[in-house]
């Protein structure tokens, strides 16, 4: 039965007759549910809700598989595989911090750029590290050249004494420090310079064992004196000028003749009783070959 035919026995009025003769069946006999066949739906025909039938046949349902030929091209592509980047070498340096020297041979370490550069810092024998140049936290994408830098250890002390020649002590001993393997220079004190027994200056190199020097004078006695009627001093010659009274070696500068100079103090050595004359500081003459005065004939009086 066409669709149009079905719509238009549902759509037609039923005669009195039919009406009595379906409900008679209703009421005589007996109905089989199972085998009653399930009527449709009646449809509504009117305007404003009527569907078309064109509306009301299904509509095909797209499927979620490719078509194919386009699943065959898919499965076709296949992907790239991933090019590995180069691994980058990095060189390590070690060098002096004072001197800029190399003091151990370099080590080289690689890695993929980006990743993780984990530098460790050697303890090298007889070095602290101090500064580092050139650190990158990643490795990057061109070779790479870092320097760490140490500084040396300090060595023992050097101990200087100075003694007279008795043994007494004349100033508090002096104590050197500088790195391990360094240069040092001891020197005499330089008020008793003269009279220093063998070399006035001693080097050597620091080391890891304490080092002592002694420095030995031989002091001639000296006793301060006064000369209340002498202010001024006139060098009747040229004179040499000493870091101390009793001392053996002169200063370079040789004072002239004919020159005045001002006595600060004066001393006199109980061995050959010579006296001394200061001029202020560590610059002392012999009074040979001088001649008093309480006032300088050059300065206003």
């Amino acid at each position: 039965m066409q669709i149009s035919d079905y719509l238009w026995q549902r759509a037609r009025p039923e005669s009195p007759r039919s009406i009595r003769h379906r409900r008679h069946v209703h009421r005589n006999k007996k109905i089989n549910i199972r085998q009653t066949p399930v009527e449709p739906a009646a449809v509504n025909l009117k305007p404003d809700s009527a569907k078309t039938i064109e509306q009301m046949r299904p509509v095909p349902q797209k499927s979620d598989q490719p078509n194919e030929p386009e699943q065959q091209h898919v499965q076709m592509r296949q992907p790239r595989p991933v090019r590995k980047s180069r691994r980058i070498r990095v060189r390590i340096d070690y060098h002096d911090a004072d001197t800029g020297k190399r003091i151990a041979n370099p080590t080289m370490i690689s890695g993929h750029p980006g990743e993780r550069l984990a530098l460790n810092y050697p303890q090298l024998e007889d070095w602290i590290f101090a500064r580092i140049v050139g650190f990158t936290p990643t490795f990057p994408k061109r070779r790479l050249t870092i320097v760490l830098y140490y500084v040396r250890v300090n060595g023992a002390p050097v101990i200087v004494y100075h003694r007279d020649q008795d043994g007494q002590l004349l100033c508090p001993p002096e104590h050197l420090t500088g790195p391990l393997d360094a240069d040092y220079t001891a020197s005499c004190l330089n008020y008793f310079k003269g009279l220093v027994q063998g070399d006035a200056q001693i080097s050597g190199q620091f080391t890891k064992h304490v080092r002592v020097i002694t420095f030995t004078y031989h002091i001639v006695p000296v006793v301060p004196i006064k000369l209340p009627d002498v202010a001024y001093v006139e060098l009747l010659t040229e004179k040499e000028v000493y870091e101390s009274p009793a001392s053996n070696v002169p200063l370079p500068a040789i004072l002239p003749q004919g020159t005045f100079w001002r006595v600060f103090a004066a001393a006199q050595t109980t061995t050959d009783h010579q006296v001394w004359l200061s001029l202020g500081g560590a610059q002392w003459l012999t009074n040979t070959n001088t001649r008093a005065h309480q006032q300088n004939p050059f300065l206003p009086r």
